[in-house]
């Protein structure tokens, strides 16, 4: 979720990502591109779960300023440790 789509330059844009696995082999983590150069990401750790849970969840909240106008993409790729499950999606900011 982006709040709000449009701002002015300067002005605090709210980026809040969400993700779910259930029965995640190993920890939930992202790749974050605010599409202005500045990026984000979390650190996994780097060890598999001997068993699967039954519900892995987490939510990331981050706010971004923007110092020029223009339009960003906004790009958002999550994924499972140790496995091949990935999911990707991208949105778009206005700057004025």
């Amino acid at each position: 979720m982006i709040l709000p789509a449009r701002a002015d330059r300067g002005a605090p844009v709210t980026v809040q990502l969400r993700m779910a696995d259930g029965g995640a082999g190993g920890a939930l983590g992202y790749q974050l591109d605010f599409g202005d150069g500045s990026a984000s990401a979390n650190a996994v750790p780097q060890f598999c779960q001997a068993s699967p849970r039954t519900q892995e969840r987490e939510s990331w909240h981050f706010v971004h300023r923007y110092s020029r106008s223009g339009l960003y993409r906004i790009s958002v790729v999550g994924r499972v440790n140790c496995t091949d499950v990935r999911a990707s999606t991208a949105v778009s900011v206005s700057i004025g």
